[in-house]
């Protein structure tokens, strides 16, 4: 039995209240779209909700292809209701997850308008038609920008105002709600739970300008599946170290260990540990400045942002692109420059003593503490290494560091299909490699070049 969103079942009942202005509109989009790319060890994938990836020469039609349909129903000149579904690649399916849109607009005056339900998450100068390949001029969106954030939906509300200003429409929004995702870091296919989403967005144009400004605040409200076990390997190790440290106190080996504390205490606050890899309750924003021009035949477009948060697992992260094009008859010829940097943290080992880490510990030496209590030490320090790492492993998770130079052309079929060839050539830096889909972690420097043909539609 299929569960439907409140929202969604709000709005098919609202949209019963029609009288004989009723107007139901189907609509669609559509890409079909061929992906191959050079690298065995880093596979393209669109974003990184995906949990598998195009590498190794494979051509691929499911990486980048999909099918959109749309439902506009009009219950009146105030009261209509949209519900849009995009089928495409998942690694897990339901009903929800296909949903992209599912929301009841109420236009309460010619400039204000209230959406309630399932919109598109305001993030992107393209947020509202991302999933459309016909609207955008590449093959493909810059992943650098629009591949490390696998969230595209809101649950909640948005308000918009609609005005002229300095000779261009703008529009203003503010929007309140919660998000899920998934996102695939590693070994494990994480979901991402937000909540608390507070955004406001603004934009203008005219014929040949636009400006775009957005900034999001959020709340993680989940840890990810790697943060039990990390911190069960913390807590048992650190209790074993000062249970050993403090033996070794007893036994009157201070004098003959002088890095020992007065009471053996070896791992002094484990929490702070701990809170380094905890995502839930952390807050975040994303903010994100575009502009475009367009003159003649040439236009010119660029898109940066930036990601905060409290939670050391989503480090600060910048990204950026610049686009140019220039069109000739039915042809678009296209060049976008990409580029994604991260600061990810290590573990902070200030509040464990050396003694922990150290090869040839004192505390390892059965000559000098016994074997019993050697023994027991060689294997804490052995958990040790592994929780360090698991600690390092989620705070690098994240940590994109790419530049990507594509080259495209673009032709017009048809007012409603298009058709586009792009080649990527991609620097990924040591362990940067977090848009890819890598079956080993931070894996070393590599160039890729990745190849898109797509045939893009609406209807």
């Amino acid at each position: 039995m299929i569960k439907l969103p409140h929202f969604f079942v709000l709005g098919l009942l609202l949209t019963q209240v029609t009288n004989a202005q009723e107007m139901i509109e189907f609509s669609g989009f559509g890409v079909i779209g061929v992906t191959t790319s050079t690298s065995d060890t880093y596979k393209y994938r669109n974003d990184v909700s995906y949990n598998d990836g195009v590498g190794g020469g494979d051509w691929d039609l499911k990486a980048i292809s999909n099918l959109g349909l749309q439902i506009d129903v009009t219950a009146s000149d105030k009261l209509s209701s949209t519900f849009q579904a995009v089928i495409k690649d998942r690694t897990k399916t339901n009903f929800d997850k296909y949903l992209s849109q599912a929301f009841f607009k109420y236009k309460i005056t010619p400039q204000w308008e209230v959406r309630a339900g399932r919109t598109p998450l305001d993030l992107f100068a393209l947020s509202e038609y991302r999933d459309i390949n016909f609207a955008y001029p590449w093959a493909v969106t810059p992943n650098e920008v629009y591949g490390v954030i696998p969230h595209r939906n809101l649950d909640g509300l948005d308000l918009t105002y609609t005005s002229r200003l300095l000779g261009g429409n703008s529009h203003t929004r503010i929007f309140y709600g919660k998000s899920q995702s998934e996102a695939s870091l590693g070994e494990f296919l994480e979901v991402v739970k937000t909540k608390n989403i507070r955004g406001l967005s603004f934009d203008w144009s005219t014929l040949n300008w636009s400006f775009v400004v957005k900034h999001t605040l959020f709340e993680f409200s989940s840890n990810p599946k790697t943060y039990a076990p990390i911190a069960a390997a913390i807590n048992n190790v650190a209790s074993g170290a000062n249970q050993v440290g403090a033996a070794a106190v007893n036994r009157g080996l201070g004098f003959a260990i002088p890095e020992l504390l007065p009471n053996g205490v070896l791992w002094d606050d484990s929490s702070l540990a701990l809170d380094k890899v905890s995502m839930d309750g952390k807050s975040g924003d994303y903010s994100s400045i575009s502009a475009s021009y367009h003159w003649l035949q040439f236009g010119l477009s660029a898109e940066v942002s930036q990601i905060e948060s409290e939670s050391a697992v989503m480090p600060d992260i910048q990204s950026g692109f610049i686009s140019t094009t220039y069109m000739v008859g039915k042809s678009t010829f296209y060049a976008v420059l990409a580029s994604i940097n991260t600061e990810p943290e290590t573990f902070d080992s200030s509040g464990v003593s050396t003694l922990l880490s150290d090869s040839n510990s004192p505390l390892g030496q059965s000559s000098l503490v016994g074997a019993e209590l050697s023994e027991q030490f060689a294997k804490l320090q052995a958990a040790y290494g592994l929780a360090i790492q698991g600690v390092d492993d989620s705070l690098t998770a994240y940590a994109a560091d790419q530049t990507t130079l594509s080259i495209g052309w673009r032709y017009d079929l048809k007012e409603n299909m298009a058709l586009k060839v792009q080649i990527d050539h991609t620097r990924i830096a040591d362990s940067g490699g977090t848009l890819w889909f890598q079956k080993q972690r931070n894996s070393s420097a590599e160039s890729v070049n990745t190849l898109f043909v797509t045939l893009g539609f609406t209807f």
